[in-house]
């Protein structure tokens, strides 16, 4: 089985409606797109081997509907060492970014095997997760555009919402492992905390100007004329940012016309130097182009387009 695939920024690969967003990374001096291929079957053997250590939720699930993102959150292990596990969605879609803020992981470093399990799932090799500090300075891993649905469609199907209530409530934990250890997240089923956050999310649509039902029975999202992966070049990184050795995780959305152009874009979340908030708008309001969404009746309307740039070292 393979590992995973590394690719210089200039090749063609594929970028998916969220699923896939373009991802900087910094080799030397060169800037690469990372793709996740499937996982090696005899890493995961010695992941398994792991000390395994479950911890159970000590306060219920929190839904924050806020300006701009709509977040579950819930405390896990104990009081005086918590363990947070955080879910962000950005819009009406199946993915979320999942942060986990726990000193469980402090030893763990960025391209370290790790793999992430909702459920009884098949585990997920993740390449692309970023490590951080929270505010309290507790370690902090950082997974973008994860979804509960264990195949992403193809073509047009592939930003098409597909996890369903029940696949929800299968799923009862969150396991996330690496070298030497495996950690469990006793969630309980996500059904009922999910069904909140949706009604957060359509809650947000409203506040963009546009019509939640409307945009529930779309034929056809705003679809990118071009890869979204080639709206960004290796140039691009912020040479202030790229010389003090900074990373960023930019989660934005595009107001996309009846026409197929940005109308506007907005920083959803940020967890980094404001200048590569700016940089990031800067260039999609130049470079990205769609094909204009349409409504159930196959009109032009408009509508919007979310997605993540990972800029990394």
């Amino acid at each position: 089985m393979a590992g995973f695939f590394r690719g210089t920024f200039c090749d063609t690969l594929p970028t998916h409606r969220l699923a896939g967003a373009a991802t900087m990374v910094k080799s030397g001096t060169c800037r690469r797109l990372i793709v996740i291929a499937a996982m090696g079957s005899s890493l995961w053997s010695t992941i398994v081997l792991a000390k395994v250590v479950n911890l159970t939720p000590f306060t219920p699930w929190n839904v924050d509907y806020g300006e701009k993102i709509c977040t579950l959150r819930r405390g896990f292990g104990f009081k005086e060492k918590p363990s947070v596990l955080i879910m962000d969605r950005f819009g009406p879609t199946d993915n979320f970014q999942l942060t986990v803020v726990s000193d469980e992981f402090k030893s763990f470093e960025q391209g370290e095997a790790l793999f992430l399990q909702f459920g009884e799932q098949k585990p997920r090799r993740i390449e692309t997760v970023v490590p951080g500090k929270a505010g309290t300075k507790t370690a902090t891993l950082f997974f973008a555009n994860k979804s509960l649905a264990e195949k992403i469609g193809d073509g047009e199907d592939e930003w098409r919402p597909t996890v369903t209530p029940a696949t929800e409530a299968a799923v009862k934990s969150i396991t996330i492992s690496y070298y030497g250890k495996q950690r469990v997240f006793a969630t309980g089923p996500l059904d009922k905390p999910f069904a909140a956050l949706r009604a957060c999310t359509d809650n947000l649509v409203t506040t963009w100007g546009l019509d939640a039902k409307q945009q529930a029975s779309l034929s056809r999202y705003a679809r990118p004329l071009s890869s979204p992966g080639r709206w960004l070049n290796p140039s691009d990184y912020p040479a202030a940012m790229l010389n003090q050795g900074k990373q960023a995780l930019v989660n934005f959305r595009l107001s996309v016309d009846a026409q197929g152009m940005p109308s506007a874009c907005e920083v959803q979340s940020s967890y980094n130097d404001k200048k590569f908030d700016e940089v990031t708008c800067a260039v999609l309001m130049k470079r990205a182009r769609f094909s204009p969404a349409l409504d159930a009746k196959g009109a032009a309307v408009a509508s919007f387009y979310l997605n993540t740039v990972r800029w990394i070292m």
